[in-house]
């Protein structure tokens, strides 16, 4: 499975082609570092995840970072609120979180 990855800042719905959904649900990315370039909307780059859900790549630019796929305890909930009503919406659970935690491999074309 492969999808590109945007940043989304200020955005309170879940956009599909947004975010990474694997056959058990949502995943939440961890990267350790810091990105620098990225500006609204600009892609970060590609995931590929593998078979067993194990494993996750994430391509940035010309790096390569290889990461582990984990149970999140305790799970997450997204919620959308709103500005006129009291109460919130969960519109997802997030269960797994893809950890980047090398660091990343240089590709040469």
């Amino acid at each position: 499975m492969e999808t590109s990855l945007r940043k989304a800042w200020g955005s309170a719905e879940i956009d599909d082609s947004n975010v990474i959904k694997t056959d058990s649900g949502y995943v939440l990315i961890q990267i350790q570092g810091t990105i620098h370039g990225l500006k609204n909307g600009n892609t970060l780059g590609d995931v590929t995840i593998n078979e067993d859900q194990s494993k996750a790549w994430l391509k940035v630019g010309h790096q390569l970072l290889e990461g582990s796929l984990t149970k999140l305890n305790p799970p997450l909930a997204v919620v959308k609120s709103s500005a006129t009503a009291a109460n919130a919406d969960i519109i997802a659970i997030i269960n797994k979180q893809i950890i980047f935690s090398t660091r990343p491999e240089l590709l040469v074309d």
